[in-house]
């Protein structure tokens, strides 16, 4: 329970309290610490931090806030909240955000710039500068088409890690690229060049079948079909469609991959049977044996903590 200060006297207001920090100074302190912050969780922060000091009460906290100058808590506009990877549908809830913060945002949104370019190598260290500070910089859905745009370059470095960065926002945050038929386009077209067994980058196709199938896009039961025909041994890839992205497709299209099936085994395919039948157990429970095969790579646990983070 809070102790109720309205009926004290306010002329120690700007009082330094014991440990020599004002209030302003420990509101900046805290800003900066956390880039932004809603005004009810700073709030609350205040009032568990300072539980029973005078001074601290949810009133004189609120008009203390209200008495600091602009330029020592700037507020974020309720349309800068997606470019600074806030999550927030109430539009009357106040966000404040540091100086230091925005100056940091201002000058990636410059170096972003360059990934617009057609400079190959600007592209991929403007990139690279942009994901080293991963956590205090977000993508948005117009960012994310320019990303997407670049996967047609001939770094596989490059395309990698921007696929990389896709599965994270569309999977992980929740935030896609505003131009979706675009990006499928370009997906389609990126799977058709990946290399199955890729010794520089394993993941690569697997990933680009995770966002595909995201998208519920036929695509991906177009491929199992060539692997499955076409492969020695397509049971060398089963990991890559036994994942929650893939297998409800593999559910819309159970009657094809059975027909499928029949086909493979009356032309002694036995293997490429197995191969349709393992994704398919796999398809059909979720809980255990599905999850044990997701998580065999790093990417995955990422886009897993960032639901997290998101509820």
């Amino acid at each position: 329970m809070y102790m109720n200060m309205t009926q004290k006297k306010t002329k120690n207001r700007h009082k330094k309290p014991k440990n020599g920090v004002t209030f302003e100074d420990e509101v900046k302190e805290i800003l900066d610490k956390e880039h932004h912050i809603s005004k009810p969780q700073l709030k609350t922060y205040l009032l568990k931090v300072h539980k029973g000091e005078l001074g601290y009460s949810e009133k004189t906290i609120d008009r203390k806030l209200s008495q600091m100058k602009k330029e020592d808590l700037p507020r974020l506009g309720y349309d800068d909240y997606e470019k600074y990877g806030i999550i927030e549908k109430n539009k009357k809830v106040v966000i404040y955000v540091s100086e230091k913060y925005k100056k940091l945002k201002e000058d990636l949104d410059k170096i972003f710039e360059y990934i617009k370019s057609d400079d190959p190598v600007a592209q991929k260290l403007a990139f690279e500068e942009i994901r080293r500070h991963d956590g205090e910089y977000f993508f948005d859905p117009e960012q994310l088409d320019i990303l997407a745009s670049r996967l047609d370059s001939k770094d596989n470095e490059f395309v990698n890690s921007l696929v990389d960065t896709l599965c994270e926002y569309i999977l992980g945050r929740d935030t896609e690229p505003s131009n979706k038929d675009k990006l499928l386009e370009i997906l389609r077209n990126l799977l058709n060049k990946c290399n199955i067994g890729s010794f520089e980058y394993p993941n690569l196709r697997r990933h680009v079948l995770w966002l595909l199938a995201h998208y519920k896009d036929s695509t991906v039961i177009d491929q199992l079909k060539r692997d499955a025909e076409k492969l020695e041994d397509p049971t060398n890839i089963v990991a890559e469609y036994c994942n929650e992205y893939v297998a409800p497709l593999i559910e819309e299209h159970l009657f094809e991959l059975f027909d499928l099936q029949i086909k493979l085994r009356q032309e002694g395919k036995e293997k490429a049977s197995q191969f349709i039948s393992q994704i398919k157990d796999y398809a059909c429970d979720p809980k255990n044996k599905l999850r044990a095969l997701e998580r065999n790579t790093s990417l995955y646990e990422r886009i897993e903590k960032l639901r997290e983070e998101r509820t």
